[in-house]
């Protein structure tokens, strides 16, 4: 994307200030806040080539050592499953770029149903359960949002847990949704399932 930006309006640090201004609580109009700042009043057409353009990026990401370790873990217990939400090219550059399909066998990208059918809506849950052949009581969610990830699980049956990392986008939310668990990294998470 900086190379775009860089190219089309000769412009340098554009996705530092894009990524401050997400990790300052900015969800919306990211790009446009951003040009903005650099004094530009962007056209549609240029905030669509960007946002297309961040979309079909392969992200530079990796997992955190508990996530790796827990996943090695958990195949050996159960049978895995992932909901995700956003546009599917992106959420399918990032489930490659951790290299979850080595772990997790089964991906629901709600995106492909459209936003009606992002979390909490059940669908995505019915289908992992189904998928799963589990009953609800042996079906676990792990989350970190309490706005979206909790509530349809929870009305299903399943037990949730939440990670609450420090420095999380979600972090500040408390009293939304309470889970059944909440631990700041996936270590505890091994032993209760495994146990239950």
């Amino acid at each position: 994307m900086d190379a775009v930006v860089r190219e089309k309006l000769s412009l340098h640090g554009f996705g530092d200030l894009a990524w401050r201004l997400f990790l300052n609580g900015q969800r919306r109009n990211i790009f446009d806040r951003a040009l903005n700042t650099f004094g530009i009043n962007p056209d549609a057409a240029l905030v669509d080539e960007l946002v297309a353009t961040y979309r079909a990026h392969p992200p530079s990401i990796s997992l955190a050592n508990d996530a790796i370790e827990c996943l090695n873990a958990l195949r050996h217990h159960c049978s895995l499953a992932l909901i995700t939400d956003g546009p599917p090219a992106s959420q399918e550059n990032k489930i490659r770029a951790l290299g979850l399909q080595q772990w997790i066998p089964f991906t629901i990208l709600t995106g492909n149903w459209g936003s009606a059918f992002s979390k909490p809506h059940p669908r995505a849950f019915v289908m992992a359960q189904q998928q799963s052949g589990t009953s609800p009581e042996h079906c676990w969610y792990v989350g970190d949002n309490p706005l979206k990830d909790f509530a349809s699980p929870q009305q299903l049956g399943w037990r949730t847990v939440r990670i609450k990392r420090e420095g999380g986008l979600y972090t500040h939310l408390d009293n939304v949704r309470c889970p059944d668990y909440q631990f700041d990294n996936l270590h505890p998470l091994t032993s209760i399932v495994s146990q239950a």
